[in-house]
C-alpha cells in the first residue's frame, strides 16, 4: 500500500509524531531501499545510463570520495 501525507498542512505535532514512527521504523529495519547499484562521481555516465535503461530494481547511488 502506498500512501502520500502532504506534509505542508500537518499540524507541528502530527509532523513530530510521524517523524518519530518514522525514525523508529528506520531504526527497527522496517523500511527498506533497495540499491540498484553504486557508481563513483567520476563515472556518472554510466550510473546515468543505468537510470535510463530503466530496468532497475532498486536506486541508483552516486559515491563521493
Amino acid at each position: 500500500t502506498l500512501r502520500l501525507v502532504l506534509v505542508y498542512i500537518m499540524t507541528a505535532e502530527a509532523r513530530r509524531r510521524a517523524i518519530a514512527n518514522l525514525t523508529a521504523a528506520l531504526e527497527a529495519g522496517a523500511l527498506t531501499h533497495p540499491i540498484a547499484g553504486r557508481y563513483a562521481l567520476n563515472d556518472i555516465a554510466r550510473a546515468h545510463e543505468a537510470v535510463e535503461a530503466g530496468n532497475k530494481l532498486g536506486q541508483v547511488l552516486l559515491t563521493i570520495d
